[in-house]
Formats: structure tokens, C-alpha cells, sequence
């Protein structure tokens, strides 16, 4: 093998597939999602998010730890393995997963009446629960060949494909709203043909993918190895999926009613697109790879150190947001819902609490996988438990009552997991001087937009709370050097111009 596939010249070529792919993505999703709330009744809508929630929640049930040994184990397969047991790795892990998916859309189609009256929805036809059982199929195959795909560094595929889903359904939803005939049922045929090229476009790039790669060395996953690491993941992700996008909709239903649910279910939307190009997830299956063959390698600092990175980049993108929505959310989201959802802004300033405990969770996770204390990663997981439970307890409040139980929820865990990984002998390098210079700028930018408020009203507040923190953020240098060593390493000569906001 002449050359790394995680070598950073191949880090940097990827990039730009990465950010371009993503930039299209994210437009588009967040074209699709507002579509969706105006092609639809209130009810209607709320079923249709529900329905996607079941895909959401379908992704850790039929996962059963196969996701995470994917991306545990196929960069080193690729760097350090054979062909044949690349090849061979990666094509039964295909085999069982689509097994499992297709079990799961099987139950959906089974289970829909009886879930659909539970929820005190009417909308019990079949024609609903085949539809949302092949969206689910398509939906959840795509990713995984995604998923390998990123892991192979191949993001010119993995993101063309994970891109072209939410565009070829935004273009759907221009035609049936020009057309007049927008229905929940064909706003889900439209899903389900996306989903379907989709799909079959990943399938295509991860065989071309997998039988370019040239590996030389004598790595092999061994049996005894791979089945206690699924073990140990497939436990977290079963518990996970207690208190997934999909369950968590499916309680809201149930205590609020679907139409709440909808109302529940756009903000929820909302917070995962944001969740999507946080650091933590955005760069996780390009820096994971990178981090893994780091550690094989004994380079144990630089992977501390590049967790951390991304847990600071976390905290200087996520928790503006809480203020944000503070000062202007009920204007932001009615103005983005087109009146559907009212008066939210403080359940999505809990939300965005919420995304920040979230985005620390799935850092700590990471390393913990990449450290291989999946052991944890399980123990960690029965917090999850906690998260259908709280929503019982706040039913009374209502929407903001569902935010504020999500909220604690995830901040409990993001809490108890960090500690968890700060206790082991591998753990994250946290710049903590660092990300108090980010909240000390937040908080100044956050007393300035409140005056702002008062004189001129939460539009200009918003943009002073931005354009402030930006500039109070680059004026305090969070960067710490080291920070920088490894961003100028992966990015080149395109980190220059952060050389001077970092400090020694």
C-alpha cells in the first residue's frame, strides 16, 4: 500500500467533497421540513413526523451494534487488513443489517393500527404503514452505505448520496404543491422514490469503493473481538433507542395528542438538523478514522486533544443558541413554521440546552468506542431511560414541559458520561480556560442584545447577539496552540489564518 487511506493529503482532498455535500444537504433538509409543515393539516402532519420518527428510531433497533463495529473496524481493515477480509467484513455486515432493517419495517406494518390508535390517531390504513415501512427500509440501508462510505474517507459518494435524499424530495414537494394534490399519502410515495435512488446510488459507490481499496497488511477483526464489542454496543443502542427522536415523539402523541406531537415534532426537526452539522457529528466519520489509526499508533495525545477540539467547537456553536432563542425565538419559529407553531421560544431555548448536553454526549461516546471502554458506553447508556419518564412528569406543562424534560434529561447524561470517561486512563484533553473565554464573550454579547431589545426589538437583538459573541469570540483567542498544531496539520495552509487566535 503507497499510501494511507486516512493520510492527512487524502484528509485535506476530502474536505471539500465534505463541505460542499453537507452545505447542500443541510438546505435542503431544512427546505423539506418547512415544505412539509405547509403541504399538510395539522394532523396529517403530525402522523407524517411520527412516521419519520419510526425511522429514527428503526436506526438503533436494527443497528444492535453493527454501526459502531463498522466504524470501529472498517478504517483499520482498510489500512492494515487484506482485501479479502475487507471485502469479506463488509459484505456481512451488509447482510445482517439489511436482515434487521427489513425485521424492523415488517413491525411497522404489523404494529401500525395498534400504534396509530394508541396515539389517538384515526389514520389507521394499511396504504400509510407499507409506505412508511419501504421509506424506513430505503431510508436506513442508505445510511449504512453512507456510513461505510465515510469511513473509507469516500465522501464525494457518501455525501452525494446522503444529499441527494432530501433533494430529490424537496423537488417532489415543489411538484405536488404546484400540482395541488399534496396528501399524506403522496408526500410519502414521494419519500419512499427518493429513498429508493438513494439508496441504490450508495449501494453502487460502496462496491466500487470497497474493491478499490488495497490494503497489504495482516490486521483481522477477530471473532472473539467483534462479537463482545456488538455486545457491549448493541445493549447501549437498544437503551438508546428508549429515548430516540422516534420514542420520544410516539410519548408526545400519546400525553398531547398528534397535533402536538406535529408542533413537538417540528422543533424536534429543527434541533436535529442542528445536531447534524455540529462538530461532534458533522466531522465524527471523517476525524474518527483519523483518530482510531492515531491511537493504534500510540499517538494517544493527539486523540485527547483532538476530542477535545470538537468539544470546544461545540460550545462556541451551540450555546449562542440558547440566548438567541431567548430574545427572538417566538418570532424565529413562527416566522419558520408560517404560523403553525406559536409562543415557542422558550421551549426552544430548553431544546437548544438540550442540543448542546447532546452534542457533549456524542463526543464522549466516541472516544469511549475509540478508547474501546464500550463496557461504558452500555453502563452509561441506562440513563437513557430517563428520557420517556421525564415527559410523564412534565405532561402538565405542556410544550415547554416536553422541552424542559428532554432538556434535563440529556443533561444528566452528558454529565454522568463525561465524568465516566474522565475517570479512565484514556480521556479527553479539555481546554476549560479556554471555553470560559467563549461564555465570558457569550455573556457580554447576551446583556448588550438585551438592550438592543428593549429599544429596537428581537430581530435586531438577534443580530446583535451575533455579530457581537462572533467578535468577542475572535477577540478572546480560545484557541489553544496545540489546537491549532492539529487543525493546521488536517487543514494546511487554509488554518493560516487562525494562527493568530491561538495562545500558548
Amino acid at each position: 500500500m503507497t499510501q494511507s487511506p486516512f493520510s492527512g493529503g487524502r484528509f485535506r482532498r476530502a474536505i471539500r467533497f465534505f463541505v460542499v455535500g453537507r452545505a447542500a444537504q443541510a438546505i435542503a433538509t431544512l427546505i423539506v421540513t418547512l415544505m412539509a409543515l405547509r403541504l399538510l393539516d395539522p394532523v396529517g402532519y403530525g402522523v407524517y413526523m411520527i412516521l419519520w420518527g419510526l425511522v429514527e428510531l428503526g436506526s438503533p433497533l436494527t443497528s444492535l451494534g453493527l454501526l459502531p463495529a463498522v466504524q470501529r473496524f472498517l478504517p483499520e481493515l482498510a489500512e492494515r487488513g487484506t482485501p479479502q477480509r475487507l471485502r469479506r467484513f463488509v459484505a456481512q455486515l451488509l447482510v445482517v443489517r439489511i436482515s434487521l432493517i427489513l425485521v424492523g419495517a415488517l413491525a411497522v406494518v404489523l404494529a401500525w393500527p395498534h400504534l396509530s390508535a394508541w396515539m389517538g390517531s384515526a389514520d389507521t390504513r394499511p396504504s400509510v404503514a407499507w409506505l412508511g415501512a419501504g421509506m424506513l427500509t430505503c431510508v436506513l440501508v442508505s445510511r449504512f452505505s453512507a456510513e461505510m462510505l465515510e469511513c473509507l474517507l469516500e465522501q464525494r459518494y457518501a455525501q452525494t448520496a446522503r444529499a441527494l435524499l432530501p433533494f430529490l424530495r424537496g423537488v417532489g414537494f415543489l411538484a405536488l404543491w404546484a400540482s395541488g394534490h399534496a396528501s399524506l399519502l403522496t408526500l410519502l410515495s414521494v419519500d419512499l422514490l427518493a429513498a429508493i435512488s438513494a439508496m441504490t446510488l450508495g449501494e453502487v459507490w460502496l462496491a466500487k469503493s470497497v474493491r478499490a481499496q488495497r490494503p497489504d497488511g495482516e490486521f483481522q477483526v477477530s471473532r472473539q473481538e467483534l462479537v463482545q464489542f456488538v455486545w457491549h454496543m448493541s445493549g447501549a443502542q437498544l437503551l438508546n433507542a428508549v429515548s430516540s427522536v422516534g420514542t420520544l415523539r410516539l410519548v408526545v402523541a400519546r400525553l398531547l395528542g398528534v397535533e402536538v406531537a406535529g408542533q413537538f415534532s417540528f422543533l424536534q426537526q429543527l434541533i436535529t438538523i442542528a445536531n447534524r452539522y455540529l462538530p461532534s457529528v458533522m466531522l465524527a466519520n471523517m476525524v474518527r478514522p483519523m483518530l482510531i489509526a492515531r491511537h493504534s499508533a500510540g499517538r494517544v495525545d493527539e486523540v485527547a486533544r483532538g476530542f477535545g477540539l470538537l468539544w470546544k467547537s461545540n460550545v462556541a456553536l451551540v450555546w449562542p443558541g440558547v440566548p438567541l432563542m431567548l430574545l427572538a425565538g417566538d418570532s424565529i419559529i413562527h416566522l419558520a413554521s408560517g404560523g403553525r407553531v406559536r409562543d415557542a421560544g422558550m421551549a426552544m431555548a430548553l431544546m437548544v440546552v438540550g442540543l448542546a448536553a447532546r452534542g457533549q454526549h456524542q463526543i464522549v461516546n466516541m472516544a469511549l468506542q475509540v478508547f474501546r471502554y464500550t463496557g461504558l458506553v452500555r453502563a452509561e447508556s441506562l440513563l437513557s431511560l430517563l428520557g420517556p419518564a421525564l415527559l410523564f412528569a412534565f405532561a402538565g406543562q405542556g410544550l415547554v414541559g416536553m422541552a424542559l424534560g428532554v432538556c434535563i434529561g440529556l443533561l444528566l447524561r452528558g454529565a454522568v458520561s463525561l465524568a465516566l470517561l474522565q475517570r479512565q486512563q484514556f480521556r479527553i484533553l479539555l481546554d476549560w480556560p479556554g471555553a470560559a473565554r467563549l461564555m465570558a464573550a457569550l455573556l457580554l454579547a447576551t446583556v448588550a442584545a438585551y438592550g438592543v431589545q428593549y429599544r429596537f426589538g428581537p430581530w435586531f437583538a438577534a443580530a446583535a447577539l451575533l455579530l457581537l459573541y462572533g467578535l468577542g469570540a475572535w477577540l478572546s483567542r480560545p484557541l489553544h496552540a496545540q489546537e491549532f498544531s492539529l487543525i493546521e496539520r488536517a487543514a494546511g495552509r487554509r488554518a493560516r489564518w487562525l494562527a493568530g487566535r491561538a495562545r500558548g
